[in-house]
C-alpha cells in the first residue's frame, strides 16, 4: 500500500467503531483538522473529547489551570472567561472545584453541544475570538483564557483577542495562554506565510507591548508519553508594563523556565 493510500485509508476508517482510541486515530483527526472537518458535526466533536483527554491529558491540563486561578485568587471567587472552550474539559474541572461564574464561548456550536450536555447549567455563547466581544462592559473579569486556540487565530485576530483582554480584565487580572508547541506547525500550515504568533517568546512580547506583564512562564510536559510540550504563559493586566524586545523577551522566558510534569 502506497503511502498516499494509506493516508487515504486511515481518513476514511471510522473512529467510531474502535472502543479504545489509537495513534492512527490520533493521526486520523490531525488530517481532519487540517481540513477543517474535525468539529463538522457533534459526533465528531465527541470524539475530540475523548481524544483530548486520552492522548492530550486535557483533565491534567485542566487540574493545573485551577491550581494556577486558586493560587491567584485564595480569598475571592473570580469571574472567569474561558474563550475556545471546545467541549468544556476545563470548564467542567474548574465548575467542580467551585469556580462557578464562568463565561464559556467557542467558535463551534457542535463542541458547545457537548459542554452542554455535560453541564447544561453553564451558558455557551458562540463567537469567533478575533473580533471584539459583543455586550461586555469594561473590566468585568477577572481571568481570561483559552487552550488550544492560538492555531485558529488571525494575525489581527491575535492582537484584538489580547487588546479585548485587556480592555474586559479588572486592573490587576490575569490572561492565561497555553502555548501548546505543536500549534506551531499546525498554524503555519493553516495559515500560509501570515500566521499569528506562535511561539511563546512572540506571544510573551505581544502581551507586553498591549498592557500585560508575565509573571509565570512553567514549561509543561504532558499527553501520552509526552506528546505535548506547553510553555504556560501566566501574565497580569499592568497599565505600565516594562518595553521588551524579542531578545529579552527570550532571554526573560530562558531564565524563569521551570518544567513540570502534569500527572494524574
Amino acid at each position: 500500500m502506497s503511502a498516499s493510500a494509506g493516508i487515504l485509508f486511515l481518513y476514511l476508517y471510522p473512529m467510531k467503531n474502535k472502543k479504545r482510541l489509537t495513534w492512527w486515530d490520533l493521526i486520523k483527526w490531525g488530517i481532519s483538522d487540517q481540513l477543517g472537518r474535525s468539529y463538522s458535526s457533534e459526533e465528531k466533536s465527541r470524539f475530540y473529547d475523548r481524544l483530548a483527554q486520552d492522548f492530550f491529558h486535557r483533565d491534567r491540563l485542566a487540574a493545573f489551570i485551577t491550581k494556577i486561578i486558586s493560587d491567584l485568587h485564595t480569598n475571592t471567587t473570580p469571574y472567569i472567561c474561558e474563550r475556545a472552550a471546545g467541549s468544556g474539559i476545563i470548564t467542567e474541572h474548574l465548575y467542580q472545584q467551585g469556580f462557578t461564574k464562568i463565561r464559556t464561548s467557542d467558535l463551534n456550536a457542535t463542541q458547545l453541544l457537548v459542554l452542554q450536555e455535560k453541564m447544561p447549567e453553564i451558558k455557551t455563547v458562540v463567537e469567533d475570538f478575533n473580533f471584539p466581544l459583543k455586550d461586555i462592559h469594561a473590566k468585568t473579569f477577572d481571568v481570561i483564557l483559552q487552550v488550544g486556540a492560538t492555531r485558529f487565530m488571525t494575525k489581527k485576530g491575535q492582537i484584538i483577542y489580547i487588546e479585548e483582554a485587556f480592555r474586559t480584565l479588572h486592573n490587576g487580572g490575569y490572561i492565561l495562554w497555553p502555548v501548546i508547541w505543536a500549534e506551531m506547525p499546525m498554524a503555519w500550515l493553516s495559515k500560509g506565510w501570515n500566521p499569528p504568533k506562535t511561539t511563546p517568546w512572540g506571544i510573551k512580547l505581544l502581551l507586553e507591548k498591549n498592557g500585560f506583564e508575565i509573571i509565570e512562564n512553567p514549561f509543561l510536559i504532558h499527553g501520552k508519553i509526552g506528546l505535548l510540550t506547553t510553555t504556560f504563559l501566566v501574565a497580569q493586566k499592568n497599565e505600565n508594563p516594562k518595553p521588551k524586545n524579542i531578545f529579552t523577551s527570550f532571554l526573560d522566558l530562558s531564565k524563569k523556565i521551570k518544567i513540570r510534569f502534569l500527572k494524574k
